[in-house]
């Protein structure tokens, strides 16, 4: 008996040149070994970047192809690649991870205590199958919806939080809300998400006016700014602080 089996999960097949309908059999390139299958594609400058269990690869857009490892940051969740500016952010078993012309870093470093309790052993195929992310471009934002951790240790069904990067502040905030689905209307450049909770759409508000701050039942969110000078330190070192208070209805945050 005989048998022939061209099922290849780490080889990528690629038509002519200027013939998107013709690709001939050889007309591949193999990524490593067929044993750690691919995950992952996504273009980035002049490279195809492609994710496999073991790592992360190029591929070169000149011919002859060629192919190259680039790290071995594992890919744990395929739906968090996405491309925001001139890099793309994936969540990887390391944490969130850039990579662009220069290479890969971290940009979760100050959070990744926190990711790492969601992606334990008895969690990590729900943490890969319900985290997605949503590049926002006009607000140079990355979302990474993903599960919560309860009070008891336990998981819901849906997705439960988003962490949003800032490139320009290059730090995090959290969105304590679901979502099955999200992502940034072309035409209205607003996002748009389906609420876990909720059997309706909702769209950003963006009038950028004062009416953009409310809360989900449309009361407006009003703050006061109170400024206080006092004095600290040691006796023989006094030194000059200002306190800052930002009072939100009945609560407040204090910075220094």
């Amino acid at each position: 008996l005989e048998s022939t089996d061209n099922r290849h999960a780490a080889r990528l097949w690629h038509s002519k040149l200027g013939q998107p309908e013709a690709v001939p059999l050889l007309n591949y390139i193999q990524i490593d070994a067929d044993n750690n299958p691919g995950l992952k594609m996504a273009p980035l400058n002049y490279r195809l970047l492609v994710w496999k269990t073991d790592g992360l690869y190029y591929v070169t857009n000149t011919f002859p192809l060629s192919m190259q490892k680039l790290s071995d940051h594992v890919l744990l969740a395929p739906d968090s690649v996405q491309r925001l500016g001139d890099a793309i952010y994936f969540l990887s078993d390391q944490g969130l991870m850039m990579v662009d012309d220069s290479g890969v870093r971290p940009v979760s470093t100050c959070i990744d205590d926190t990711l790492d309790e969601l992606g334990g052993p008895t969690s990590l195929a729900d943490y890969q199958q319900r985290t997605f992310a949503v590049p926002y471009r006009s607000a140079r934002q990355y979302l990474l919806w993903t599960i919560e951790k309860a009070e008891d240790d336990s998981f819901g069904d849906d997705n439960e939080q988003a962490f949003v990067y800032s490139t320009l502040a290059s730090g995090f905030t959290r969105f304590p809300f679901g979502a099955r689905c999200a992502a940034v209307d072309a035409n209205t450049d607003q996002l748009v998400l389906a609420p876990t909770d909720d059997n309706a759409l909702w769209v950003e508000r963006k009038t950028l006016t004062l009416a953009d701050y409310c809360d989900t039942e449309d009361e407006a969110i009003s703050t006061r700014t109170v400024f206080n000078d006092f004095t600290e330190g040691e006796p023989a070192v006094m030194k000059l602080v200002q306190q800052c208070s930002f009072l939100f209805k009945e609560n407040s945050i204090n910075t220094i």
